[in-house]
């Protein structure tokens, strides 16, 4: 576990070095963090244009909104799409077969029908998975889901984004009297967006850990 560890801050090391050495959009891009959770994305994004570090050109202010649930359940709705795409383009092969030669063969006969129980089974859970994720979008209300807790600040300059990261903190007295923390935006591909949001994520990694410790 120890080794994982040293290894991860390893690579995060090497990353930087890299990222140094070349021009990448989080040379641009600055996050502000601790932002409410409880709020949703219009009154962050007003506040933070309103700010006196933004009265210059910026591209685009971004905040992502605490989704993860949905996200989940969107990506297995995805995943059980295919497979029943999957299993109906096998059945349609077969049904062809079919009409074609008058019979199948006992083992394509027996396939059809595992894949028919399979399509119905697979059809069902995914009636399931549409329901849950209509749920999830209920609970939003009107306004939609609340905050993540950051956003994203895109300048046209890469010099007002570091100017920003080494200033450190951004006053938005709209939201609080106290300021909001500001660094330098990790690389999009490194973002895993459906995390952003989520309080576990330390408890998470224990369980990944530990998991991986069993198993070793």
């Amino acid at each position: 576990t120890a080794y994982l560890f040293f290894m991860a801050a390893a690579l995060r090391r090497d990353a930087r070095r890299v990222e140094h050495k070349h021009v990448t959009p989080a040379d641009f891009t600055v996050q502000v963090s601790g932002l409410p959770r409880h709020l949703t994305a219009a009154p962050i994004k007003r506040a933070l244009e309103a700010a006196l570090e933004l009265r210059g050109p910026h591209v685009a202010i971004t905040v992502p909104l605490h989704q993860r649930e949905l996200i989940l359940v969107h990506r297995e709705i995805r995943f059980i799409s295919e497979r029943r795409e999957a299993y109906s383009t096998d059945i349609h092969g077969l049904q062809a077969a079919l009409q074609r030669n008058g019979r199948l063969s006992p083992r394509a006969a027996t396939r059809l029908e595992q894949l028919r129980k399979a399509l119905a089974k697979v059809s069902a859970l995914r009636e399931e998975k549409l329901d849950k994720a209509a749920k999830l979008a209920a609970t939003y209300g009107a306004e939609g889901p609340t905050s993540a807790g950051v956003a994203f600040i895109t300048f046209a300059n890469a010099a007002d984004a570091i100017s920003l990261v080494k200033q450190g903190l951004m006053k938005l007295p709209e939201i609080r009297p106290e300021p909001f923390l500001c660094g330098r935006a990790a690389e999009p591909s490194d973002i895993i967006w459906e995390n952003l949001g989520s309080t576990d994520g330390m408890a998470r990694q224990i369980r990944g850990t530990i998991y991986m410790s069993l198993l070793s």
